[in-house]
């Protein structure tokens, strides 16, 4: 691969300037669903005065989810409602339905769920199960610390060390799931086989259908977070988001909810050197599988990128870029002096964006009236200092 500095070379997708999402996201439906959740409120947008004079923007600003709905991700958003659809589905229930009403159907279906985890997934899967009172099997893998487990089972789930990586706990949690007639809430689809099993069994008849809405629900559920900053912010002119990606469900909700018609939209994705399955992906023209290898950036340790988030990367997606370890805590360092509690993948964004200004500007369209927003996905976690960049 062609490098730059003993690097991966950033990639760049020119075409992804004229590119338009033709997905219909259920943008206020799913925000009233969340402002329903007792205690939801908006997370914060922090202002990076000095990054924005450095790179030559309009402004700069951190989308911090270190603190939703008390829960250190974003990752809740996608969760709950893909929980609560799942549930509706299954029990047959009116879209509109309350979440206490939503607990009660699901407890008397004896409703499972089920998740693979790197960590703040299956956290946020648990915590959605014990607001319902119903139980959660999660499959995490073998690498994962125990602080991170501990996190999990806190939240009342069971929990199953899988022997292997993200990917093969994602496997297991699928057929676990299948065999036990169980509910998958997964924030990854895969080729074969559904995200919410328990709605295609349920719905033989409206197996595609069901496959093609449990695809989608995880990445729905996140454009309240895109939907807050729009509230938050004037977003008429040039505005780059930068996402960080693992599986990459997120990017994908920010590439269909920024690539909509009338928006003027950049979008970076960012990865670790060391599991960079979207890079990869994106150069060899195909969803490529990777051997990953450890990070400080364990949320992002994914080896093959979501086949429904995959097309829409390939064709939306302006630009990606990966960065070591030590990016990555040079980030966690300047963003904790400027008031903001990042862990290594939140801080992600903001040393891809620094790396990308640097050496090829031109990839994200920088002029001097951008606004950039930075998703920092996670707050403030334990990890190991890493020694060099």
């Amino acid at each position: 691969m062609a490098t730059i500095e003993g690097r991966r070379a950033i990639y760049s997708n020119p075409a992804a300037q004229s590119w338009v999402s033709k997905e219909q996201t259920p943008v206020d439906t799913v925000a009233k669903f969340h402002h329903s959740l007792p205690g939801f409120v908006p997370t914060r947008l922090v202002p990076l005065d000095a990054v924005a004079k450095e790179i030559g923007v309009a402004s700069v600003y951190v989308k911090y989810e270190g603190n939703r709905w008390e829960l250190p991700s974003f990752k809740i958003l996608g969760a709950s409602w893909a929980t609560n659809r799942a549930i509706v589905k299954a029990c047959k229930l009116p879209d509109d339905v309350g979440l206490d009403d939503l607990g009660v159907a699901a407890r008397q279906h004896f409703i499972r769920l089920y998740a693979a985890t790197d960590g703040n997934h299956g956290r946020a899967v648990a915590k959605m199960a014990k607001t319902l009172g119903i139980g959660a099997n999660i499959y995490v893998p073998n690498d994962m610390d125990q602080p991170t487990r501990d996190f999990i089972t806190d939240e009342g789930a069971q929990m199953f060390v899988v022997d292997g990586d993200y990917d093969k706990a994602v496997i297991t949690a699928a057929l676990e799931a299948k065999s036990a007639g169980g509910t998958l809430v997964q924030d990854t689809a895969f080729e074969g086989y559904s995200k919410i099993p328990k709605v295609s069994s349920l719905f033989p008849k409206a197996r595609d259908k069901c496959n093609k809405l449990g695809s989608q629900w995880i990445v729905d559920g996140y454009s309240t977070m895109l939907r807050e900053i729009d509230e938050e912010l004037d977003t008429t002119s040039h505005m780059i988001y930068v996402t960080p990606v693992g599986v990459g469900s997120l990017a994908e909700a920010v590439v269909t909810y920024c690539k909509t018609a009338g928006r003027n939209s950049t979008v970076l994705a960012v990865e670790p050197h060391s599991a960079a399955c979207l890079w990869e992906s994106l150069h060899a023209g195909q969803s490529t599988t990777i051997k990953t290898r450890s990070t400080i950036m364990s949320g992002m340790n994914c080896g093959t990128v979501s086949t429904a988030a995959w097309p829409i990367l390939k064709a939306g997606l302006d630009a990606s870029v990966t960065i070591s370890d030590g990016e990555a805590h040079e980030a966690i360092v300047y963003l904790r002096s400027m008031g903001v509690d990042a862990g290594p993948c939140g801080a992600a964004s903001l040393a891809a964006l620094r790396y990308v200004a640097r050496t090829n500007p031109v990839a994200l369209h920088l002029t001097p009236a951008s606004k950039v927003i930075l998703i920092c996905s996670e707050g403030a976690r334990i990890y190991h200092i890493p020694h060099s960049s």
